[in-house]
């Protein structure tokens, strides 16, 4: 084989040179992704070279003008407002549709189901009531499940026990 020596320019032009007047036949197996190629002289003539950008810009950066804040008192859509919606009770859509906001406002279901704050605890409350009676019959059903598995156990010795005897007295 060709060895790269110290001068690669000479290695790489007598291995161009052998490459052109040798021929070599080779019997065996070639591993999967074995490539033969030439080793060839190739040039980079597509890199170019980038001028060194100074890292801080030749002209000082302006500052930019900041946007004074203004606080204001916002306001709501009257159906919107947290306080007219903390107990929404009293308000009755289908009686007096004016109390009520039109079915595109957002807050519509709001006040057509009369989901106040109050209604809203108590349903969280009634789902976590669920969880927690559901939790202990989980669990009284799996005290069940062990006493009728000790009972079966206790009944299988006596059968086992029963068995024995039986054999012992034929």
């Amino acid at each position: 084989g060709v060895c790269r020596t110290e001068d690669a320019e000479d290695t790489r032009g007598a291995v161009v040179e052998a490459w052109d007047s040798s021929f070599i036949e080779i019997t065996g197996t070639i591993p999967f992704l074995y490539t033969a190629a030439p080793v060839a002289e190739f040039p980079a003539r597509f890199i170019q070279t980038v001028e060194k950008q100074e890292p801080f810009p030749s002209e000082r950066p302006i500052r930019p003008e900041l946007v004074s804040f203004k606080p204001e008192n916002l306001v709501y859509d009257e159906f919107c407002d947290l306080n007219q919606r903390r107990d929404l009770s009293k308000i009755n859509c289908k009686k007096n549709p004016k109390t009520c906001p039109a079915a595109k406002h957002p807050c519509f279901h709001t006040y057509e189901k009369q989901m106040d704050e109050q209604k809203f605890w108590t349903l969280t409350q009634r789902d976590i009531d669920r969880e927690y009676v559901r939790g202990v019959g989980e669990v009284g059903q799996a005290k069940f499940d062990a006493d009728i598995a000790v009972f079966e156990k206790i009944m299988d010795f006596v059968e086992f026990g029963i068995t024995i005897i039986a054999g012992a007295i034929a």
